[in-house]
Formats: C-alpha cells, structure tokens, sequence
C-alpha cells in the first residue's frame, strides 16, 4: 500500500472514532462490562478498528488484565487517539466511577482535530489553487499583451540590459513559485 492510500485509510479511521466513543458512552450508560461495551462497537465498525475493539473484547473474555487487552490500542501507531481513551478505559475499569464524561470530552477533542485537519485541507487546496493563478497569469498577460502588440517583447531582446530585466524577471517567478510550493508542503497526519 503507498503511503497516500496508507494516509486515506488512516484518515478513514480517525473519522470513525468519534463514532466509536459515543457507542462506548451509550453502552457504558446501559451498564454494559467494558467487554460487552467492546464487542458491541466492534460490531458497529468495520475493518481494522473493528478487528481491534473485537481482538481488546476476547482478550478480556479469555481472562487477561484490561491492561494487556487494552494494549493493542494504547501502543496503536495508526491510531494514537485511541491511546488516551485505552488508558481512560484501563483506570475507570480499575477504580470505578463513571467514563461517560471523560469519553464525552475526549469525542469532543477528537471531532474538534478531524474539524482543524478539514479546515486546513481546504485551506491548502485553495492556496495551491490561488498560487498556480498567479504562477500562470504572467504568462497569460505576456502572451496577450503580445498578441496585441507584437512589438511587446521586442525591447526586452534589443538591448543587454532588456534581457537582463527579462532574465531577472523569470527568475524571480521561478523563486517566487518555489517559495509557495514550500510554504504549501503541509503534511496533514
């Protein structure tokens, strides 16, 4: 898989977490045991983050400590949101007390990243537009200028110091498209 189908299905995921937690909160708020809560959102899901709530819920089935069954979320690479609410999970399990707020605020930080990361898509989708507008509109206007004044051009060639100030010109539009390409190299995780 290359990295940009990688980076989509990770952002797929992401963009189910959200979901995930509040079917946490629900089931938590029905008096569900953290395996039952478990097994019930893996079913909800699909995929890799189904395979994972469904491999936590059999581990804690088959005995083992809410730490190792929730370690493969905590120590997830793919998904480091889910790491806070593993630990959440592990310490409501081990002293008590109500998760739903805690999964509530944590919903709330997560739809608020997935929200910044759209935002800052668009906003780079239309940099890139705006920048390749004006990268192109020199060119467009000397060639129209051209077409209307066919001598246009010609003191640029006639003269040393016309193709000096021509070759000035294209290289500060070559650094100037550089520049932008650089400043618009974000990478959205």
């Amino acid at each position: 898989v290359d990295t940009k189908t990688d980076a989509l299905i990770r952002q797929a995921m992401r963009e189910e977490i959200p979901d995930v937690l509040r079917a946490f909160s629900m089931s938590f708020r029905s008096g569900h045991s953290l395996s039952q809560t478990l097994a019930d959102a893996s079913k909800e899901t699909d995929g890799y983050m189904s395979r994972l709530l469904s491999t936590a819920a059999d581990r804690l089935e088959m005995g083992a400590t809410t730490t190792e069954a929730l370690s493969a979320m905590r120590n997830n690479p793919r998904l480091p949101e889910l790491s806070f609410v593993a630990v959440a999970l592990d310490v409501q399990h081990k002293s008590g007390g109500s998760i739903a707020p805690v999964l509530e605020s944590a919903t709330e930080s997560i739809e608020g990243e997935l929200k910044l990361m759209r935002s800052l898509r668009v906003q780079t989708a239309q940099a890139k537009l705006s920048a390749s507008i004006v990268t192109v509109m020199p060119f467009i206007l000397v060639a129209l200028f051209s077409l209307m004044s066919p001598d246009f051009l010609s003191p640029f060639f006639s003269s040393a110091l016309g193709m000096a100030v021509l070759a000035l010109a294209l290289t500060m539009q070559l650094a100037g498209v550089l520049v932008v390409r650089r400043m618009l190299k974000v990478e959205v995780v």
